[in-house]
């Protein structure tokens, strides 16, 4: 308990001296740090200025961190299937909503399309299958081929 206080007060300590660093830091430093950085007389816009341009920079470097980290990852093929079908979908008129899942999905394509043969109720079982099921590598090739031949008769 007594090392939790330490910390508590070293946290503590470390805010209360932001605190006072920001506090402290009036009209005099700051036209002490404007002259070393070659501004003549601070204005408001300025300091406007230059956190925008921070602002931005940083945006900027999440921005292209994040797509560093992602490149090169492909999305699992039943899933690409999935978007084209989708894509497909939409523009005969039938959009996957933002909530909604495969199962949902295909269960309201089908009473829009009114199709008998339960066409939807093969990609569903399908796709189903292959996102969450554990299939055998063979299985999910079988699974792959039927997926691509439902969706290419859609």
């Amino acid at each position: 308990q007594k090392q939790q206080t330490q910390t508590k007060q070293q946290s503590t300590s470390w805010l209360d001296n932001l605190n006072q660093w920001t506090l402290n830091f009036d009209a005099e430093k700051q036209s002490t740090l404007a002259s070393k950085l070659a501004i003549k007389q601070l204005l408001w816009w300025h300091l406007v200025a230059i956190a925008f341009t921070l602002l931005l920079l940083l945006t900027l470097s999440i921005y292209l961190s994040l797509r560093y980290l992602n490149r090169g990852k492909k999305l699992p093929a039943h899933v690409q299937v999935y978007h084209k079908l989708c894509k497909k979908l939409s523009k005969k008129g039938i959009t996957r909503l933002p909530y909604e899942g495969a199962q949902s999905y295909f269960t309201r394509c089908a009473n829009e399309k009114h199709l008998q043969d339960g066409h939807f109720e093969q990609l569903s079982q399908t796709y189903l299958k292959l996102a969450y099921g554990n299939s055998s590598e063979a299985e999910k090739k079988q699974l792959m081929t039927k997926l691509r031949l439902l969706s290419r008769a859609i």
